[in-house]
Order: C-alpha cells, then structure tokens, then sequence
C-alpha cells in the first residue's frame, strides 16, 4: 500500500520541538542523569483517535528528541495497547500511574501533556505546577467553550474546567491547538501563554501499520486503492454510547443515508 506523504512532522511542530528542547537543556537536571521528559496521555483505549494520540507524539520526540529520556504516564494502556506501544518504542518507560507519580515529579524535568478533546488532564497538570514547579507544554488539545462534564458534576461546573485549563494554560510553556477556534477561544478569554499556535492533533504522525491485514480487508470487500471513502462518525460520548447522544447505530443509519444523497 502506498503511503500518504505529508509534511505532519515538520510544521508547526518544529516550533514546539525547539521549546521543549530549548527547556529541556537549560534544565538543572544532575549532570551524570540525561534529560528526562514525560509525557501525560493514553487517555483511553475504546477508540482509536485515543490509542493513536500516544504512538504519534511519541514518534515525534524520537525523531526529533533522540536524546532526551521519555516517560509515559497513562491513564490506560489496556486492550493490548501496552504490547503494541512497547513493541514500537522499545526505549520507552510506560509508568503505573497508580504507583509512580511520586517518582515521575521527582525524576523528570519537563511533562508534555499529549493531544485530547480537552485539557484532559489538568488535575495532574496542576499537581505538577504546584508540587514541582517545573516547566511543562501542551500539545494538540481542542479547548472546547461547549464542553459538558459528566453528570455526576455539580452543576456549573463547565466553566470552572474552562477557567481552570485556562489557568493552566496561561502559565505553560507553549500550547499548540489542534483547531483554529480553539486557538480564537483561547485568546478571546485572555488566555496569555507565550507560546500559543495550531498544531495538528499527534495522531497525525502515528506510523503504527500492518499492511498485510489491511491487504487482506480490501480484497476482502473489494476495495480498490483509491476508490472508496473510509469514514469513522465521531461520537464525543467515547465508551457510553448513549449519554444524551444519537445511538451509535442511528448515527451510523443517519450517514449512511446522507452520503446515498450525494
């Protein structure tokens, strides 16, 4: 199969790769220890967006970072993610974040936290800023005004999350937005990060491939390279496919009947 060409791992990533590495060198890490980076995602694993996210900001620092130590903190790597990540990226510490923050906080210098539909993890993004005070960056998030928590939060609370990443923001080194109104949004509220840009979603850089399976599919179905639209409907509700929104099988009918109108 032919791979798509695409400049995903020069532009706007050169900027924020040039930040962390500008940040990671000045650091005061021990001299004998190297730089050490951590990167907070893997926010889950019931789609792929989620599983993608991690092998592609990953790739992205091996490319450009090949010197710098990187962690992983996950919230889960289950479902056979874990085996696939270590299989990729070898080098790669995947923490437990059930017993390792306290040696994630000590241990390393820099957290970048990874691409997500928000600030996905912003409480241990401020646990970081107020327990270490030592620097941290954001890539690839969307800074969503119509975000709805779960309803198991007090009411009012979506703008307290939306203050709150904003806070966060404000003080981190650099923050790329995988939208432009995300970006507009962020301004518009006086976000005042000094670095603060569009930066595709990790995701794009995912390099993760089993050509032999996707052979397979497209004879399978008589498929044609080329000729045939791949379409995966996005349902923010992730692992509960109910939750206030369409049934996914509705939404797939939904589609279906709006590509046959075309």
């Amino acid at each position: 199969m032919k791979t798509l060409h695409h400049d995903w791992l020069q532009f706007p990533r050169r900027a924020w790769l040039a930040t962390v590495a500008a940040t990671t060198a000045g650091l005061t890490a021990r001299a004998a220890q190297p730089r050490r980076l951590v990167v907070r995602s893997s926010w889950q694993t019931v789609n792929i967006g989620d599983i993608a996210h991690t092998p592609g900001i990953l790739r992205l620092l091996e490319t450009h970072l090949p010197d710098v130590e990187v962690w992983l903190w996950p919230s889960n790597v289950g479902n056979g993610v874990r085996e696939l990540l270590a299989r990729r990226f070898p080098r790669i510490r995947i923490l437990d974040p059930r017993k390792d923050v306290a040696e994630i906080f000590a241990e390393c210098d820099f957290l970048l936290h990874g691409s997500g539909p928000s600030l996905v993890a912003r409480r241990d993004l401020r646990r970081w800023r107020e327990e270490t005070g030592k620097p941290y960056g954001v890539y690839g998030i969307t800074l969503d005004p119509f975000f709805v928590p779960d309803s198991k939060r007090p009411a009012g609370s979506r703008n307290e999350a939306i203050d709150d990443s904003l806070d966060l923001l404000s003080t981190a080194e650099f923050v790329f937005f995988r939208d432009s109104r995300s970006l507009a949004f962020a301004r518009e509220q006086g976000c005042f990060c000094p670095i603060m840009q569009f930066g595709p979603d990790a995701a794009f850089a995912t390099d993760l491939r089993d050509d032999a399976a996707a052979e397979r599919f497209l004879k399978q179905h008589d498929l044609e390279p080329g000729q045939f639209l791949c379409c995966i409907p996005r349902y923010r509700t992730g692992s509960r496919p109910t939750g206030g929104c369409l049934r996914r099988d509705e939404m797939l009918t939904r589609f279906a009947r709006l590509v046959t109108m075309r």
